[in-house]
């Protein structure tokens, strides 16, 4: 048909497995794949299967649970300390709740039993993993643009719990307000809308916007304004309008202002 004669993708897998044997047999599954081709790397040792990952260019990882001195367990606690992002599925020989759950949150992609392993499912668990691992990182790459633009952005941001206790605050906001100023702040004012707020010779406009986390958790954020330099401005040109309107007042000649159009 259409795709006959193009190349598959290849997708590079480390299996780290203390048997031989059970490597072979993970290689002879994938090697059925009429979708991947697969190039696999055998890693007899934690300390192999470390420096391979630590080499890069892998897309997903087999870990065994059970090697000799250690667990596959270990090992992906140690990697996920290490915020390691090749998605690791982990390969047993038995089915155990209690591991599977384990191995979950130890950071696993998945957990399979090698006794009632296929192609299709040990496929299906390395696409599903590795498109898991890309909104993952995306993710992560999202959160830190916004922290980045969060400390950047040139007004005071904060966000804190119903306690009060902050849980986010940029330099701006830590050097110039405290959440309990705020709300006290915002208690005392006349109507809705932004609150200004004046706090030694600064002046800012506050406002507040809801926020409410994944768990459902209501959240608060804050955001301030420095409207310093437009608020000395309006003073200055009200004291010029007063000390203008004084002279005119008091000169000895009849005078009057009018517009463009007379």
């Amino acid at each position: 048909g259409r795709n006959r004669g193009l190349a598959k993708k290849v997708l590079r897998v480390l299996v780290l497995d203390d048997n031989e044997d059970d490597f072979a047999f993970v290689k002879i599954l994938l090697g059925k794949s009429l979708t991947f081709t697969y190039a696999l790397e055998w890693a007899p040792t934690e300390a192999a299967a470390v420096a391979a990952l630590q080499g890069g260019g892998f897309d997903v990882a087999l870990f065994d649970y059970k090697l000799g001195g250690t667990t596959g367990l270990e090992i992906l606690r140690t990697l996920q300390l290490q915020q390691c992002d090749i998605p690791i599925i982990l390969l047993t020989g038995s089915e155990n709740p209690d591991v599977d759950q384990a191995a979950l949150d130890a950071g696993a992609a998945d957990y399979l039993c090698k006794g009632s392993l296929d192609t299709t499912r040990l496929e299906r668990a390395i696409r599903y993993s590795i498109s898991h691992a890309q909104m993952l990182t995306a993710l992560r790459e999202s959160q830190a643009q916004l922290q980045l633009f969060m400390r950047s952005v040139p007004c005071a941001v904060c966000i804190y719990d119903e306690a009060g206790a902050v849980l986010f605050q940029n330099e701006l906001f830590r050097r110039h307000f405290s959440v309990a100023a705020v709300i006290t702040a915002r208690s005392n004012r006349t109507g809705d809308g932004p609150t200004q707020y004046s706090q030694g010779g600064r002046h800012w406009l506050i406002s507040e916007f809801p926020m409410v986390e994944r768990s459902g958790r209501n959240l608060q954020g804050i955001a301030a304004l420095d409207i310093t330099t437009r608020i000395e401005t309006e003073e200055a040109l009200r004291k010029t309008s007063e000390f203008l309107n004084g002279v005119l007042a008091t000169l000895p000649v009849a005078v009057a202002r009018i517009d463009e159009q007379g």
